[in-house]
């Protein structure tokens, strides 16, 4: 009997060393063989001390952000909508989504905190809150995209009412898709074992069936993950695109050197319209069509107007033009 009970301890040895080793083996229904690092008092507090800093951190900054452009009328633009809506997203979770997943992961299964009407609840409003925060991303980006690319029709077609009914989609479409957590969320007392001691916890599982799960999480996949990752990659490179595509590329010199060489040519071109004037005595409207015709081999954003008008006055002035030369009517 005592090698029988040496072998039966030695097998029950390797056994527990076995499931400490696949990190989590069911023991019963609702107890699992788990290492958790949270068993552990130091990590245990140190996590809800972080937890709760990030939590503080989050919720100041999109509430700030909300706050500074209501209360400033002048920054009620499309753009700042967009960026409002996304900070309302993100102070919605750390409104009502981090403080419960706080207490599901650190609250004790005896408090009793959460039952499967709450699970649901919670379900829903995390999911739309992620998703709404996405679109946003998508919506904003969307718009940044029409109005560099196509800035006549934005300018023409964009208006606020516009952008609150873009909006309202954004979280109409979110609400829509989570309606499947208001069925499928039960709240379940899970107990955990290890060498660290002993935990019990009250968590939500979502209870879909297994080929309702596999579609379901198939469908939000593509349409709130992969959908959104392609319009907001295509937009940007078209966005790239568009922006490089107008850069000036100086391949003659300097800038400096190349408005030297354009003052240069109007220079010359005035004194030829000059010379021409003064030695042909000829009219107003021959003089400027040869700076007409002259101006096609300036480079700037000089006008043949202009050039014309600086000509005129400093020929007057001068006292080249005179009443005979036919420029008295101008």
């Amino acid at each position: 009997m005592t090698n029988t009970g040496r072998y039966s301890n030695t097998k029950m040895t390797e056994v527990s060393l076995l499931n400490a080793s696949m990190n989590m083996v069911e023991i019963s229904d609702k107890s699992y063989f788990y290492a958790d690092f949270t068993q552990l008092s130091p990590v245990y507090y140190s996590f809800i001390v972080l937890y709760l800093g990030i939590m503080t951190l989050a919720f100041l900054g999109n509430f700030l952000v909300c706050v500074t452009v209501l209360v400033n009328r002048n920054m009620h633009t499309v753009v700042n909508y967009y960026i409002v809506n996304l900070a309302l997203c993100d102070l919605m979770i750390g409104i009502f989504v981090l403080p419960m997943k706080l207490l599901e992961l650190t609250a004790p299964a005896s408090w009793e905190i959460f039952n499967n009407n709450l699970c649901r609840a919670l379900s829903f409003l995390q999911t739309v809150f992620v998703f709404a925060s996405v679109l946003t991303l998508v919506a904003s980006c969307l718009e940044r995209y029409v109005a560099i690319v196509y800035p006549l029709e934005s300018r023409i077609e964009q208006s606020k009412c516009r952008t609150i009914r873009i909006l309202l989609a954004v979280w109409a479409v979110p609400c829509v898709v989570a309606l499947p957590f208001l069925d499928s969320a039960d709240a379940r007392t899970t107990t955990l074992q290890s060498q660290f001691g002993t935990i019990s916890r009250l968590t939500c599982f979502v209870a879909f069936s297994a080929t309702f799960r596999r579609g379901y999480y198939t469908f939000l996949f593509i349409t709130m993950y992969l959908l959104p990752l392609s319009l907001i990659g295509c937009t940007c490179v078209r966005i790239s695109c568009c922006l490089l595509k107008n850069l000036p590329l100086y391949r003659q010199g300097s800038v400096r050197r190349q408005e030297t060489n354009r003052r240069k040519k109007l220079h010359e071109m005035g004194f030829h319209a000059l010379a021409a004037a003064h030695r042909s005595k000829i009219t107003m409207r021959n003089a400027k069509g040869r700076l007409e015709w002259s101006k096609d081999t300036a480079v700037g954003h000089w006008s043949s107007g202009n050039a014309f008008s600086g000509v005129m006055n400093y020929a007057s002035q001068s006292g080249i033009l005179t009443d005979e030369s036919g420029f008295s009517g101008y």
